[in-house]
């Protein structure tokens, strides 16, 4: 069980006894999410679209190398493109971390709309904190907003 004081503090029940809330637990006061929840929603969904799009075009292209093999030179195919290479992450990599994000995202959207209300709640202002922390990720590409930068 818990409940909220007026500072926006979780009260932590542990049976019989209230705990005292410790300052690390506060809720730190936010400005509402410039535009709306929806918006920073749709800009994360189509990121996510995006690196899908470029991995799998990465998986589906082949390369040719030349590699000496038995005394001579042959052509061998390789993938993924040789920027991939030069990457960090290769394109099976990004394709399972699009799969974590599209997750974490439908969870995180079932949350949010389960307790948006009339007045700010401890759950919707960490679940907006959260949706901010996602795109940060993003925060180099065109449509991010700064009012975004948790």
């Amino acid at each position: 069980m818990s409940s909220v004081d007026e500072h926006h503090m979780e009260i932590v029940s542990w049976g019989p006894v209230n705990y005292p809330p410790h300052p690390s637990w506060a809720v730190q006061s936010v400005t509402p999410v410039e535009g709306t929840v929806d918006e920073l929603v749709t800009f994360l969904e189509g990121c996510v679209d995006e690196d899908e799009r470029v991995a799998r075009d990465a998986q589906q292209r082949e390369t040719v190398s030349r590699r000496m093999v038995g005394g001579r030179m042959v052509d061998v195919p390789s993938q993924p493109l040789p920027e991939w290479r030069r990457s960090v992450w290769p394109p099976a990599r990004v394709l399972r971390e699009v799969e974590a994000k599209r997750r974490r995202l439908r969870i995180l959207v079932a949350e949010y709309d389960g307790v948006v209300g009339e007045a700010p709640t401890i759950a919707q202002i960490r679940c907006e904190q959260l949706f901010c922390i996602e795109a940060l990720t993003y925060a180099d590409r065109p449509g991010y907003r700064e009012e975004w930068r948790p």
